[in-house]
């Protein structure tokens, strides 16, 4: 049995020489008529019900049992175990000729199949959302500040013909697009927090919160929002105080 079966049913007891009844194999084509087993050992938990679910309670039954589950061999190998297929089936057959022999399936392609494409699907669908979420923000900061530049032109312009070098207001331009990425950060960090418990529901094993995960995140969207403001505070700079006293 497992560990969590011998927790469940025998507690804090030592469970080896004890007996269990599997009621399961009292019934069906191959049914026995006392299906009850002595306990000899407990090995550790495994994720049975799949690599998404919690482990649950099992016990293991010698393969001599009857049942009406087909039996199966697991072998582990260090080489390419595809390698192996002619070689498992030519030993079988030498044991009993009259086996009938499925075609064997490697335990990385069922985990892939069954385990990994609901949340591999999931990750693709998000990430790609995360990336249209990203050129929005950039397309967005960019044209905020482009207009705002714009609006402030004769701002610009009188502050300029009254002695402001281009530095300054390079950095009047880059520090009112840094209040509004502040902003913006402050905003999507708590929506990141509800966000998050929906993710970890998605992709199993995945914490709801993970601080290198959000500070990646807050950096990207840093760069990504200097970047989109770059071109709108060197355009200020450039603007000329007559051009801009004139500019309605």
């Amino acid at each position: 049995m497992n560990q969590m079966f011998a927790a469940r049913y025998f507690g804090q007891e030592n469970p080896i020489g004890r007996h269990v009844r599997v009621g399961l194999l009292a019934s069906g084509p191959d049914k026995l008529a006392d299906p009850i087993f002595e306990i000899v050992g407990v090995v550790a938990d495994i994720r049975n019900p799949g690599l998404e679910e919690p482990s649950l309670p099992e016990v293991f039954i010698p393969f001599t049992i009857p049942s009406a589950a087909s039996p199966s061999i697991l072998v582990r190998t260090s080489t390419d175990a595809r390698s192996l297929t002619a070689t498992i089936r030519r030993e079988l057959r030498t044991i009993d000729k009259n086996v009938v022999l499925s075609d064997p399936l490697l335990l990385e392609d069922l985990i892939t199949r069954f385990s990994y494409s609901r949340p591999r699907f999931s990750v693709f669908l998000m990430s790609a959302f995360a990336g249209i979420g990203l050129l929005l923000v950039g397309a967005g900061v960019y044209g905020v500040m482009a207009y705002a530049v714009s609006a402030q032109t004769r701002e610009i312009g009188i502050r300029m013909a009254l002695g402001a070098g281009q530095a300054q207001v390079f950095r009047g331009v880059l520090g009112a697009t840094i209040r509004l990425i502040g902003i913006g950060l402050a905003c999507g960090a708590l929506g990141s927090l509800l966000t998050n418990l929906l993710v970890a529901n998605q992709v199993w094993t995945v914490s709801s919160f993970d601080p290198l995960i959000l500070l990646a995140g807050i950096a990207a969207i840093v760069i990504l929002g200097l970047a989109a403001c770059y071109f709108p505070a060197l355009r200020a700079t450039r603007i000329q105080p007559l051009t801009a006293l004139r500019h309605e």
